[in-house]
């Protein structure tokens, strides 16, 4: 994992998106959790990739049919986030995407990203629901349950975040922040 991560991060670094994608495509089969996150980021740091080059979507499609075959824990809550936060930052809104957002948007995902989530991964989906309009309700019904958890360890950042969240998607479950 660490190596790999390394090398994605070098290529970012470089602006090769083409070449992490033809890592992924190489040794897919051994991707980890921590794989699929690092690449997601990498990627979204490209000021104008292309989304429909089908690499990218094979990449996409098989994460996301790992997390619905394997469960959402699998992702990981860390990696979960980054990787909600990346789709939010290309602004992704694909078929494949809602699928993962359906996942996200369940009582149970939904209860396991706040409950054992970092408040900055809580804070992270929460934007990214916000940036693709997806009006999780059940998520910031959970936030709202965890409002107290957050307020107490969540940094100013994460908190301004949550509460973007809620205004952009008119949620009004979150009275306790």
């Amino acid at each position: 994992d660490y190596h790999r991560n390394n090398h994605i991060l070098n290529m970012r670094k470089e602006r090769k998106w083409e070449d992490i994608l033809m890592l992924y495509e190489k040794e897919w089969e051994s991707y980890s959790n921590k794989n699929y996150s690092c690449t997601f980021v990498a990627l979204s740091r490209a000021r104008t990739f292309d989304n429909s080059n089908p690499k990218f979507r094979s990449f996409l499609n098989d994460l996301v049919s790992r997390v619905e075959n394997e469960g959402y824990e699998w992702l990981g809550n860390l990696q979960m986030g980054n990787v909600l936060e990346s789709i939010g930052k290309m602004g992704l809104t694909t078929p494949t995407v809602k699928r993962l957002l359906s996942v996200v948007q369940s009582k149970d995902c939904s209860k396991w990203i706040v409950e054992k989530g970092q408040t900055q991964t809580v804070a992270n989906v929460a934007w990214a629901l916000a940036r693709l309009n997806c009006n999780a309700e059940i998520f910031f019904e959970e936030v709202n349950r965890q409002a107290e958890w957050l307020t107490t360890e969540g940094n100013a950042q994460d908190i301004a975040s949550v509460v973007w969240a809620c205004g952009m998607l008119r949620v009004r479950c979150c009275p306790n922040i």
